[in-house]
């Protein structure tokens, strides 16, 4: 049996062990989340270059390959990789990459698979840097040449329960597309700008102990024990979209968000206030903190109060800069930035919207004011209230939405029911399963969508390619507390690589 080693107490593998100097340590890292004949062949070709073979495995929360991954966690992985007979010792590396590992063991040899033969091909490119690392203290990189496996394609097929629309749709997506092309689409949108306009705010989340029921009064009371702000609004996308756009302009309501320090905006948003003297209000939220259920909300400030005369200031903004060769985004909360007459200067453009309503705004707040615009993006219970209809068919609402309002292509997003698209043009629907259905928070998730739904779109004009990305993205979102930070793109393409496989 291999041993385990602690990582954390190894400054040097040779000293700690007092290995003689003309001994060498081999080093293979990876996942190995399902074991099979591919892997020990690796391990057996390690292990003949050397005399001592090291392995060390990413631990759990570092795992980037998609929802329900690693399928094996960390304690059962070290248990099979331990009763390999050609493997010496193994180590739990606490990162996405082996180069503290590599700093600790310092190995003459660093063995990857055959998979990493082209070394541009790998996605994360950090191929480069640990072959760098094992060069400074003097050790190879060496790519062994056994036949290659895929863990990730045996348990998408055998071991992931997919159910059937998520495996049915997932070999539609491989006959069409795959990693590289997607990626390279993603290298396109590095040259493009995009516009983005709608109402931001914060979004604070307090987190409380619920002590129980007042002694006098049926009242709920809770003990707070922090507060985290996040950005909410057309701040979240914009920040999602800084990550993947060459640069963003934001037309909004703030003076200057980057004074404030509460915030930090990335260095390629540049915004723009509609309004003069303009504050961000707040959106509070308390949280339970031991379950995490919401037990109250509390806004902070009026929705925004806009005289006919900066409507028409607005008006005369949004105007010259539709005339853009740039993908426009319309993000409306029903906070009245956005007023009827103001949703003019988007027909016949080429708009993704996304419209939302709240228990401030309900009622008041309709997508119908928008006409003629290319892309909307609504949630199915807001699209039920549009038509006030509990029972009807949601693909003959979708219809009936994008020929009401003209809107060449409508979406609605169904929670764990994933989401239906109807492209008016060519009069098809796309039906798009969930991947995710555990949601720590769906606040933002809708945002999310659509940021990755458009920016996919304007590059591909692929539908189903589109709602794939977005999809993926959303479910990304919806495992932190609101727009807590922005979507990884390399786990977001990592995902991609793993379910295309």
């Amino acid at each position: 049996m291999a041993k385990t080693l602690n990582l954390e107490k190894i400054k040097d593998l040779r000293k700690h062990l007092s290995i003689k100097s003309n001994k060498k340590i081999v080093l293979c890292h990876g996942v190995f989340d399902a074991i099979h004949a591919g892997h020990i062949d690796y391990f057996n070709s390690s292990k003949k270059l050397g005399d001592i073979l090291v392995v060390s495995l990413t631990e759990d929360n570092f795992v980037n390959k998609g929802f329900d991954r690693p399928f094996f966690k960390i304690n059962d992985r070290i248990k099979v990789i331990n009763s390999i007979k050609s493997i010496d010792f193994s180590v739990i590396s606490k990162s996405p990459s082996s180069i503290n590992v590599i700093k600790k063991i310092k190995p003459n040899f660093y063995c990857k698979g055959p998979d990493y033969k082209n070394k541009k091909k790998d996605l994360t490119k950090k191929i480069f840097l640990e072959e760098k690392e094992v060069k400074k203290y003097g050790g190879k990189l060496v790519i062994t040449k056994d036949i290659s496996h895929s863990s990730s394609k045996l348990i998408n097929n055998k071991l992931i329960s997919l159910n059937a629309n998520q495996l049915n749709i997932l070999k539609q997506l491989k006959r069409k597309y795959n990693p590289n092309m997607i990626f390279q689409y993603f290298q396109k949108l590095k040259k493009i700008n995009v516009n983005i306009y709608g109402e931001s705010f914060y979004d604070k989340y307090t987190f409380c102990e619920c002590l129980g029921k007042s002694g006098k009064e049926p009242v709920l009371v809770v003990r707070k024990s922090y507060s985290k702000l996040f950005p909410g609004g057309s701040l979240a996308p914009s920040i999602n979209c800084s990550k993947i756009f060459n640069k963003v302009n934001l037309f909004s309501n703030f003076s200057n968000i980057k004074k404030k320090n509460q915030i930090n905006l990335p260095i390629n948003i540049f915004t723009k206030n509609l309004i003069d003297k303009s504050n961000l209000f707040i959106k509070e939220r308390f949280i339970e903190k031991i379950s995490n259920n919401k037990l109250l909300g509390v806004y902070e400030n009026e929705d925004l109060n806009i005289t006919k005369y900066t409507y028409k200031k607005i008006f005369n903004t949004l105007k010259k800069k539709l005339k853009q060769k740039s993908t426009h985004l319309v993000f409306d909360y029903g906070h009245g930035l956005i007023s009827k007459k103001i949703t003019s200067v988007f027909k016949n453009k080429k708009i993704y919207l996304n419209t939302q309503i709240n228990s401030s705004n309900i009622g008041l707040h309709t997508i119908k004011k928008y006409q003629n615009i290319f892309c909307a993006i609504i949630n199915e219970s807001e699209l039920r209230f549009e038509f006030r209809s509990k029972d009807e068919n949601i693909k003959s609402l979708l219809k009936k939405l994008s020929k009401l309002l003209n809107i060449e292509i409508c979406v609605v997003t169904r929670g764990k029911e994933g989401s239906i698209l109807y492209n008016k043009k060519q009069n098809k629907f796309v039906d798009f399963p969930a991947f995710d259905n555990r949601p720590l928070d769906k606040i933002g998730s809708g945002d999310t969508f659509l940021t990755y739904f458009s920016s996919m779109h304007c590059v591909s004009k692929q539908d189903d390619l589109s709602l794939f990305i977005a999809t993926i993205a959303a479910s990304q979102n919806i495992r932190m507390f609101a727009n807590e930070k922005p979507i990884d793109i390399e786990s977001l393409q990592k995902t991609i690589e793993t379910y295309l496989k």
